[in-house]
């Protein structure tokens, strides 16, 4: 049955940046291990260093501000070199 076309579908919904609806964009342990290709005990110790960005405590875990964390890897993390 098709949707009316007024109606939001799944897809809708995540094509929608979070901040857009008051949502803040954070990740958690496992996407920041994700995205830098460590794993989340490597993390833990990331976050703990001096200048790592303060992340928010909740109960599910300790959440950080994505564009902080971005912001942290571009200055202490150089890409890796390709070739080796």
């Amino acid at each position: 049955m098709p949707h009316p076309p007024w109606a939001i579908t799944l897809t809708d919904l995540r094509a929608i940046p979070c901040t857009s609806v008051g949502i803040p964009d954070v990740m958690g342990a496992a996407e920041i291990a994700e995205l830098l290709g460590v794993s989340k005990s490597r993390v833990d110790q990331l976050t703990r260093q001096k200048g790592f960005p303060d992340g928010k405590r909740l109960r599910m875990g300790t959440v950080w501000s994505t564009k902080d964390v971005e912001a942290w890897i571009a200055k202490h993390r150089p890409p890796k070199d390709p070739h080796g």
